[in-house]
């Protein structure tokens, strides 16, 4: 019997109470992958209502987030650009264009789109991510580089921009720092030992 939730007070009501731990929690028993899967197709006919009711940047951006997520890469794009059109200035319509370019493997329109993120709110860490897997399928590991150390600047716990840049310094030959970021990445998130081997 599965048992998953979108809101903790049910579990608060059936077991009295909650207990400090150590260790994040957020759902019970086994998750249902194809309940998920309706979940997120309902969300997706509720954003088309909405996007059709409403018709503000803020709910195409909403509705181009449900397609990216049930894979409908052509939708997501189309909606972003109409959210885009509506708030030329709203930096996470152009992020999520942006990751929506490199799931489609359109390389230079995702840098075009997440330059102008950038441009807009130039704090924002996963942009930087994002712009250093372009620069890194592009084989340009140097400017790859810098874009995961800002990534890092911006958000020192994230184990994945460790990890990348240490596949930066291993693709330049650095194998010290290469190294040095790969044992932050696990440091960080122990499950990276399963694909990082130090020697």
């Amino acid at each position: 019997a599965e048992r998953v939730h979108e809101c903790v007070n049910s579990s608060l009501e059936e077991f009295g109470g909650a207990s400090e731990l150590r260790v994040p929690i957020h759902h019970y028993g086994k998750m249902n992958l194809e309940k998920l899967r309706q979940k997120d197709q309902f969300y997706e006919k509720l954003g088309e209502e909405k996007a059709k009711e409403i018709l503000d940047y803020h709910s195409f951006d909403e509705l181009g987030r449900q397609y990216v997520i049930n894979k409908k890469y052509p939708e997501a794009i189309k909606t972003l650009k109409k959210s885009i059109e509506l708030k030329d200035d709203w930096f996470e319509s152009w992020f999520m264009l942006g990751v929506c370019y490199i799931l489609t493997n359109d390389l230079d329109n995702a840098k075009m789109a997440l330059e102008k993120a950038k441009k807009i709110n130039g704090e924002y860490a996963p942009i930087y991510v994002n712009l250093g897997i372009i620069h890194i399928s592009k084989k340009e590991p140097v400017v790859a580089l810098s874009c995961f150390q800002k990534a890092i600047e911006l958000a020192p716990s994230d184990a994945g921009s460790y990890f990348n840049l240490g596949l930066c310094f291993d693709e330049l030959g650095k194998r010290r720092e290469a190294y040095a970021a790969f044992a932050k990445a696990i440091e960080l998130n122990p499950t990276f030992k399963e694909r990082i081997k130090l020697v």
